[in-house]
């Protein structure tokens, strides 16, 4: 092997060394991009969202459905509106709730929704750093209920 063939081949070498350490570099920076501090502010913007689940009452399952949309003024308080359908049931159309949220550091959360009936639903939240999407469970007892809700 000459001299300029070694010179080559240990050019290729360092160049696909360089090649693995910009690849561990970027895969490195995104994974500390998912280490990304959350808050209040995280969730904020017009989100849209659907989600069924069952309410209990003793062996009796009841399936129910919801879509609808919710603002995060990214302080904490929220607005929405919703249309719901129960099983046996007629259509509720564009109920109404407002609620509370707080975001915590690791991009879980808490919200309390009241609807304009005064009923109150609770939801432990789960959002993506940048906050582009949220996913939740009601925590409230006997229902069984999830869903994500999606900025627009």
């Amino acid at each position: 092997m000459t001299r300029a063939d070694r010179r080559v081949r240990h050019g290729a070498w360092y160049g696909a060394i360089g090649v693995v350490v910009l690849l561990l570099a970027s895969v490195s920076a995104e994974a500390g991009g998912m280490r990304k501090s959350c808050n209040d502010e995280t969730m904020r913007g017009t989100y849209i969202y659907a989600y069924s689940g069952y309410t209990v009452t003793g062996s009796t399952f009841t399936r129910f459905a919801v879509a609808g949309l919710v603002v995060f003024n990214g302080k904490g308080t929220s607005h929405g509106i919703w249309t719901t359908i129960t099983e046996g049931q007629a259509a509720a159309h564009k109920g109404t709730f407002h609620g509370t949220y707080k975001v915590n550091a690791d991009c879980s959360a808490t919200e309390t929704d009241t609807d304009q009936n005064g009923n109150i639903f609770h939801y432990d939240d789960f959002t993506s750093p940048d906050g582009r999407e949220i996913s939740f469970v009601q925590t409230d007892p006997d229902v069984v209920s999830s869903g994500t809700e999606t900025r627009r």
